[in-house]
This record gives C-alpha cells, structure tokens and sequence, in this order.
C-alpha cells in the first residue's frame, strides 16, 4: 500500500514539472513565427541558424529573457532554447528573440506513437 501511494506521489509530482516547464512568462507572446534551439549566431553577415534553418537578422534585434529583461542579442545565447518573431515583409527577418524556460521546447512536441 505505501508503495502504491509512493508511485502515486511520483507520478503526480512528474506531471506538475512538466506543466511548470510549458508555462512561458506573462509578457511572452501566445506564438512564435519559429522556436528551436539557437545553432549559430553570425552579427558580421547579420544571419542565425535556429533549429537548422537560417534566418537573416534585422538590424535591431531585441532578446526578452524570462525575467521579463530585454537585451541586444550575442552569442552567449548560442544553444539556448528561443521563439523567433519575425518581419512579414516577404522575407523572414527576425526582429525579436524570446528565450524560453526550460525544458519549454520538449512539453510542446507531439508524442510520436
């Protein structure tokens, strides 16, 4: 029996990380127009490398953080988990870059069966 309520326990306390993990911030928008893991930053040829696609740079780019502080973007951001919103002027400029909790990525994929 105390096993039984030990698992219980368990189980409950895995679901509550997991919805903890897919909560973003207040100030962070419902969408992104693109989330992945940052590959690569280039400031010089103005391009990032999110998730394997790369994507030119605006020339003012904001980075929101979870603590609800904005910053320009650098390459300490480099692997780290992001949502892009991006111009819609035909070509996908990224003009804002919002770095996501952890784990915030994984709690949105779709479980393949």
């Amino acid at each position: 029996m105390k096993s039984l309520r030990l698992i219980a326990l368990l189980i409950m306390g895995l679901t509550m990380t997991a919805s903890l993990a897919a909560r973003l911030p207040e100030n962070y928008p419902q969408g992104f127009n693109d989330a992945g893991t940052i590959d690569a930053i280039d400031l010089k040829r103005r391009v990032m490398i999110l998730g394997d696609m790369q994507y030119p740079l605006g020339d003012v780019v904001r980075v929101h953080e979870t603590n609800g502080k904005s910053r320009a973007l650098s390459q300490r951001d480099v692997g780290k988990e992001a949502g892009i919103s991006t111009s819609a002027a035909g070509r996908s400029i990224v003009r804002e870059v919002w770095i996501l909790p952890s784990g915030y990525l994984s709690s949105h994929r779709p479980v393949r069966r």
